[in-house]
């Protein structure tokens, strides 16, 4: 099977039409249609979007080995994973915090509004 026919198989898999997967990965339809046709190859940052669009690996894609269907970490590699799951606790502790932050605020608006009303 050729990289044209896997690229269409996935993108039909997925149910994207060529104008779909063209916006997804930065690319007119008709470059889309080329690459199906095999009129023209993808460069290697183009095969890397597509491989992540179409949630596969670049060597599926250019040569059919290996899973066709790849994990997160295969697709954007385990140093993006690994930054995506840092940046993830990091936002989860911020959120957190801001829990807090605003029970404390809460609370201090109930005191002021009890306050202002014993002094009215």
């Amino acid at each position: 099977m050729k990289l044209g026919i896997r690229i269409c198989e996935r993108r039909k898999k997925l149910g994207y039409t060529q104008v779909q997967l063209g916006e997804l990965v930065h690319l007119d339809a008709s470059a889309i249609c080329k690459f199906e046709r095999d009129e023209r190859q993808p460069s290697i940052d183009q095969l890397e979007r597509l491989a992540k669009v179409l949630h596969t690996t670049v060597r599926w894609l250019l040569h059919g080995e290996g899973p066709t269907e790849a994990s997160e970490e295969e697709r954007v590699g385990p140093t993006t994973v690994e930054h995506l799951r840092e940046d993830n606790a990091r936002l989860r502790g911020q959120v957190e915090e801001l829990k807090g932050a605003n029970a404390d605020l809460w609370t201090f608006m109930k005191e002021l509004l009890q306050n202002l009303r014993g002094k009215g």
